[in-house]
């Protein structure tokens, strides 16, 4: 998640984004500190006219990479469509035997 969410390594990676959250990530944001916090993360929870628009599991393009055993976690996708970010768990398949 800190990576498709541009999260870097503390506060002092945070962008200064100036979007407001929909109604939904408003809830869900409300209580984090810093409030940069909160305001980095409101750009990944807009309904897509700026920033990001969230959309949980869902994809236009159908379950990604589900053949090969892997799990959608997170999506967000750009207001035009032209973007899109994913967090998916990777399957056995893709990451290999786990050492025993």
């Amino acid at each position: 998640m800190r990576v498709a969410t541009a999260l870097g390594t503390g506060p002092e990676s945070l962008l200064p984004f100036e979007t407001e959250a929909a109604e939904e990530g408003q809830e869900a944001l409300a209580d984090l500190t810093p409030p940069e916090l909160s305001a980095h993360l409101s750009f990944f929870c807009t309904e897509g006219e700026e920033g990001l628009m969230y959309l949980r599991t869902e994809r236009s393009g159908g379950d990604l990479l589900a053949d090969e055993g892997c799990t959608l976690i997170a999506n967000w996708e750009e207001g035009q469509g032209q973007v899109e970010f994913a967090v998916v768990q990777v399957g056995e398949l893709l990451a290999g035997p786990h050492p025993s």
